[in-house]
């Protein structure tokens, strides 16, 4: 199981997501980020970081999460790298 599909189940498991199936969650939200990969490829002027947040709102959105939570989850800094 790789780690998004871990951090899914978990998120899951809190009450955070709305998830039937671990695996097609994870592919729906791989494929939201392939999507914008080639948005964003075909039209170099696009903001990547932009129309990044957009895909993760959508997608936490998408898992059950809350506009308002998914809005503001999306304006955090990212982590540091370990």
């Amino acid at each position: 199981m790789s780690r998004s599909q871990r951090d899914i189940r978990a998120a899951a498991a809190a009450g955070r997501f709305v998830v039937e199936d671990v695996e097609v969650a994870f592919a729906c939200a791989a494929g939201a980020l392939v999507g914008v990969m080639h948005l964003v490829a075909a039209n170099p002027r696009l903001s990547v970081e932009r129309k990044t947040d957009e895909m993760v709102r959508n997608v936490l959105r998408m898992f059950g999460m809350p506009d308002a939570e998914a809005a503001a989850i999306v304006k955090r800094p990212l982590p540091k790298k370990r």
